[in-house]
């Protein structure tokens, strides 16, 4: 598999360095040269300054506009189409009149069609794009997925036939099982399509919920699509802004949030972050969270273990059968596995079997670095999984 990365590395590298180098170079060169022209009639410090000050308004333009005015109202492909619309009319100012004015028509041109449109899945319902990625929702049989920027992978999975999808959120449904009393409210980082609240209304009525989802778009396709149940508290925040805002204490907390379909925020995984989540907690509560991974004995998987013990007293580990998806569980409490037959309903008596034969307590048997604020390389991890999915287990 190293043999693999370092061809896929290199190859990138040769690939970036080809396409990137041209233009790097030409703009490395135009600042240089600028400062040459002015020259002549001003002098050295003068024309130097000018450049940069301008170099330097363009460069806070550039950061501020795009998030704060053009993708919240032109959307992500047109703002990219403006952009370098704007730099194809500042090249024409410099041409003479007829190359200027062609110029400038291929920089408005884009502006005045359509935005690029996304990839259409077979089954789409709806597509949509938010400040923050494209949405699109699809129908599959009796299954609804939700997919963020061109599917990539499902955020969610729904079943419009029945409350259990087949995927890792069911065995969430065991998680109120796992205490010693019964569980009063739950917390869910990553709200998405709303099917984790949803499968915990369903088997647990009495519980609160509370769902954190920094994505308003994301939210309203919940409610208009995936039956986000009325009854659960939605906020509209950053998981980790509202947990270390929040005052509220819940006796289950789930964090279930990723970017690009497949990593993990590494804010929302880190040793800060786990014991902002646990000052929300319980004295006896848990916290959850989905990590996939090829290789069972998985760094990244060790990473997020090493992370959680040294914030909670124990941490669990339950790989799902037959899937990628490990089930990681962390609390200050001893947990028990071994549900009772016949307390649970009928369509969770199987996975209860599952859990109760799967998870393992994770021990610390090769030292791994908790993730902090300063250093989490979650993305380089999961990087290797994906590399470790594509060469095979091992």
């Amino acid at each position: 598999m190293h043999s693999s990365f370092g061809f896929i590395f290199g190859g990138s590298l040769v690939a970036l360095i080809l396409l990137f180098s041209p233009p790097i170079v030409v703009m490395g060169m135009t600042s240089p040269f600028l400062i040459r022209l002015l020259a002549q009639r001003r002098q050295v410090g003068e024309a130097a300054g000018s450049i940069f000050a301008v170099s330097t308004l363009g460069s806070v333009l550039g950061t501020f506009l795009p998030v704060l005015l053009f993708i919240p109202t032109l959307g992500t492909g047109k703002t990219i189409i403006a952009f370098a619309g704007g730099l194809l009319l500042v090249a024409a100012l410099g041409l003479r009149r007829r190359a200027a004015a062609v110029l400038g028509l291929l920089a408005l041109a884009p502006l005045l069609g359509p935005a690029p449109a996304m990839r259409q899945l077979p089954g789409q319902i709806w597509a949509g794009e938010s400040a923050y990625q494209t949405i699109q929702v699809v129908d599959r049989g009796s299954f609804r997925f939700l997919a963020y920027d061109d599917a990539a992978g499902w955020q969610t999975v729904a079943n419009r036939a029945g409350p259990l999808t087949g995927r890792y959120y069911d065995y969430y449904s065991l998680l109120p099982r796992y205490l010693d009393r019964s569980a009063r409210s739950a917390l869910v980082i990553g709200l998405g399509g709303g099917v984790i609240a949803n499968q915990l209304r369903h088997y647990y009525p009495q519980i609160s919920l509370t769902g954190v989802e920094i994505d308003p778009l994301a939210i309203d396709v919940a409610r208009r699509f995936f039956a986000l149940d009325p009854a659960t508290r939605v906020v509209n925040q950053d998981g980790r802004i509202f947990a270390s805002l929040d005052r509220g204490t819940y006796d289950i907390a789930v964090v279930d949030a990723y970017t690009r379909q497949v990593y993990i925020p590494f804010h929302l995984a880190t040793r800060q972050f786990f014991a902002q989540v646990k000052n929300r907690l319980a004295a006896d509560g848990l916290l959850a969270m989905n990590v996939s991974s090829v290789r069972k004995d998985s760094p990244l998987v060790r990473a997020l273990c090493a992370t959680l013990r040294a914030v909670f007293a124990h941490a669990y580990v339950m790989r799902i059968p037959g899937s990628y998806s490990n089930v990681v569980l962390a609390s200050d409490r001893a947990l028990n596995f071994a549900v009772p037959a016949g307390t649970l309903d009928p369509q969770l008596e199987r996975l209860a079997a599952v859990g109760s034969a799967a998870f393992r307590e994770d021990l610390a048997g090769a030292p791994e670095p908790p993730l902090t604020d300063d250093r989490a390389p979650l993305e380089l991890l999961m990087d290797w999984e994906l590399l470790a999915r594509r060469a095979g287990p091992g």
